[in-house]
């Protein structure tokens, strides 16, 4: 696929946990280091957890599955911001890794600012998404602000490199939780991956881009 070289990490080599890496040895560019899963770590008050979440004091992470029709992926709750992501259809459909945290691992800066959230996928392989995206509830959390506008750029990692792919911005709308970002997902549509790839949205505070979500 066409897409920018943005950002190099040397520590961030291997691909997730669970899906192949081109260099094993690495640290894996999905999770902050230092930190390994926990039952005893809870998360914030917020969003309700994804079923079969792990928490740790650096992520949340929980193990779900891409459906061919699309759907809705659970984002695991981290310092109180979780909800879902809405998707196109994935094909094929399969058991995918997501993972949430506010700690920047290595991660590209594509935006103006520090990011408030970092959610990846980490897909087990060859992917592509479909051209409709289902409704869905989207992101949310006390630390968004209903009103308020926030920007969402996409990148994807394999090989030891980022890659920018596209950007957009979505306006919070107010729910029970905090504000609601929805329709990020729409970043997705038409998106075709050749292989194992994490796949990382960079939540950013104001608009950074022309384009909607």
């Amino acid at each position: 696929m066409k897409s920018s070289l943005r950002f190099c990490s040397a520590l961030a080599v291997a691909l997730a946990a669970g899906v192949a890496s081109g260099c094993a040895s690495q640290s894996n560019p999905t999770l902050p280091q230092g930190d390994v899963p926990s039952a005893i770590v809870l998360p914030q008050a917020g969003p309700p957890a994804c079923k079969g979440q792990k928490n740790t004091k650096t992520y949340s992470s929980a193990a779900e599955t891409l459906s061919s029709k699309g759907g809705r992926l659970c984002i695991p709750v981290f310092h109180a911001i979780g909800g879902s992501l809405e998707y196109p259809g994935a094909n094929p459909s399969g058991k995918v890794t997501v993972t949430s945290t506010t700690i920047n691992n290595g991660y590209p800066y594509p935006g103006s600012g520090t990011p408030i959230f970092y959610s990846l996928i980490a897909l087990p392989g060859a992917t592509t998404f479909g051209s409709t995206l289902p409704a869905g509830s989207g992101l949310t959390g006390k630390a968004i602000k209903a009103k308020a506008k926030y920007t969402v750029f996409f990148n994807y990692y394999k090989y030891g490199f980022w890659y920018s792919v596209s950007s957009c911005y979505a306006v919070a709308k107010p729910g029970k939780f905090g504000g609601v970002l929805d329709r990020l997902g729409a970043l997705l549509k038409g998106q075709s991956f050749g292989g194992a790839y994490t796949l990382l949205f960079e939540v950013y505070p104001n608009q950074q881009t022309s384009s909607a979500c």
